[in-house]
């Protein structure tokens, strides 16, 4: 039955590190967790408080971690702005391959808590070379990210705020615009090489396939999601360091053009 255990275990450390999105590291991180839980089953009681809540996190975000990597700013704010109606659209989109590997961590993940127990002579040792390892874990990773993520999301939400009330750094020189009406159109979550006007084989613009205008090529997106890329390409930004106050919207303001958002 220990080889069973042992073999769990493994196999708890792989599903995990592949669902938090560390596949890159897998051999380093991987067998870091391997370790930790080899040696914390020892303490029972550390197995229920400690090691469940974080590894159930963990398997709920399986899907994700699998698909887009462990996370980041952007995924914190999917987390946060999804609807209901994207939500199912996401799961309904997941390859049943990852589904099935979702449902077999589940299964080791309760297995390993209820069966998986190594008893050491030298607990105490036991237990604290256990908890270096989990600090050099895949799971001890997700938690520094998803930390790290939602104290920068909260800051960029908190920046998003604050400049409504404030005053934009515009010095407008010369305003002659040459049209009467400007239309800016946002297509939020669209992938070039989904556009038949980029060489995608069905037509799907129509519109603009009969509408004259310059298509730009090779662009490079501000950001991987749209949470953090749309107000960087809409305002000012450098790296991490936003100014939100300082947009079109405020720049068309300041030309004294009257906007108007929806």
């Amino acid at each position: 039955m220990k080889y069973l255990d042992i073999v769990i275990t493994l196999l708890l450390s792989l599903l995990l590190t592949l669902g938090v999105g560390y596949e890159n590291k897998i051999i380093i991180v991987a067998g870091c967790l391997f370790l930790a839980l080899i040696f914390l089953s020892a303490k029972r009681w550390f197995k229920w408080v400690f090691i469940f809540p974080i590894g159930l996190v963990a398997v709920l975000y399986f899907q994700s971690g699998y698909i887009y990597g462990h996370p980041n700013v952007g995924i914190i704010a999917s987390l946060f702005e999804t609807d209901k109606r994207e939500s199912i659209e996401f799961l309904l989109a997941i390859p049943i391959k990852i589904w099935i590997l979702n449902m077999i961590l589940l299964v080791t993940f309760i297995y390993y808590l209820i069966r998986v127990e190594f008893i050491f002579k030298w607990s105490k040792t036991a237990f604290l070379f256990g908890c270096v390892c989990f600090y050099f874990s895949s799971l001890s990773l997700f938690i520094s990210h998803c930390y790290t993520s939602t104290e920068h999301y909260i800051i960029q939400i908190k920046a998003l705020k604050e400049s409504i009330h404030q005053t934009a750094n515009w010095t407008i020189l010369k305003a002659k615009p040459k049209y009467k009406i400007y239309v800016l159109i946002i297509g939020e979550s669209m992938r070039k090489d989904y556009m038949s006007s980029y060489g995608y084989p069905l037509n799907t613009t129509p519109f603009l396939a009969t509408t004259p205008g310059i298509f730009v090529n090779g662009y490079l997106s501000t950001a991987s999601h749209t949470a953090v890329s749309l107000p960087r390409t809409l305002g000012v930004s450098h790296g991490l360091d936003l100014h939100p106050v300082d947009n079109i919207v405020t720049l068309a303001n300041a030309a004294k053009m009257k906007t108007i958002w929806l």
